[in-house]
Order: C-alpha cells, then structure tokens, then sequence
C-alpha cells in the first residue's frame, strides 16, 4: 500500500510539473499562435481556420512551425492533445 501510495504521489507531482511547463509554454506565445491552438482543440479543420484567419496556406503554415517548435511538439495532433490534456481552453 505504501509503495502504490508514493507511485501515486509521484505520477501527481510529475503531472503538475508538465501542467506547469506547459502553462508556461502557452504563455510564451503569440495572441494569433494562442488563437491558433484553441482553434485546434475546439476541433476546426484547416479549411476553417484559413477562412477564420483570413491567411494563406503559406502563411498557416509558418504558424504552425513556429508553434511546434515554441511548445517542442512534432505534429498539430500532437500539439492538439498537449493543449487539451494541460490547458484549460
């Protein structure tokens, strides 16, 4: 029981430790980047941000490398499911 207990108490402090990191990794970025990664988690496809945003694919496309290297992500997928896991969008 005592070593669930302490398995438990380090699964919660590593979780707030990533929560952290991650809040300040939000905080890092731009208002459009911010906007960007809500659109994400609300579930909007790339049609509907482009039209949203007003922007080309071209220029979407620069947002998105700069929000996966911002938040150390590989894919909006990726990124999607860290906003959606630590964020509260």
């Amino acid at each position: 029981y005592l070593q669930l207990q302490s398995e438990l108490g380090e699964v919660t402090a590593r979780y707030h430790a990533d929560q952290s990191e991650a809040l300040s990794l939000y905080a890092a970025l731009t208002d459009r980047e911010k906007w960007l990664v809500k659109e994400l988690v609300q579930g909007s496809n790339l049609t509907d941000i482009l039209q949203k945003a007003n922007i080309t694919e071209n220029t979407f496309r620069v947002h998105r490398r700069h929000l996966l290297a911002k938040t150390r992500k590989l894919s909006l997928r990726q990124l999607r499911d860290w906003a959606r896991r630590f964020l509260d969008l």
